[in-house]
């Protein structure tokens, strides 16, 4: 086996057993559900609007602002 892997799976297991590797495997859990609930947000968001926009008609909608061209 390479030394390289020897030596993250000894230093992986070094951290596990420690509270220092404790305290950043809690920050990781803590960041990736943090993550997941604003995701989770911001897709219950997207499909309230969805279902709101999907009812109205077209002549019910907002208008889109007119694009301006210039020439080059």
């Amino acid at each position: 086996m390479d030394t390289h892997i020897i030596k993250h799976q000894t230093r992986d297991q070094e951290n596990e057993n420690t509270d220092f590797g404790k305290v950043e495997n809690n920050k990781h859990l803590s960041a990736v559900g943090e993550q997941h609930t604003v995701k989770n947000k911001l897709k219950e968001d997207l499909q309230i609007m969805w279902h709101k926009v999907r009812l109205l008609q077209m002549c019910e909608r907002e208008k889109l602002p007119k694009l301006i061209q210039t020439a080059n």
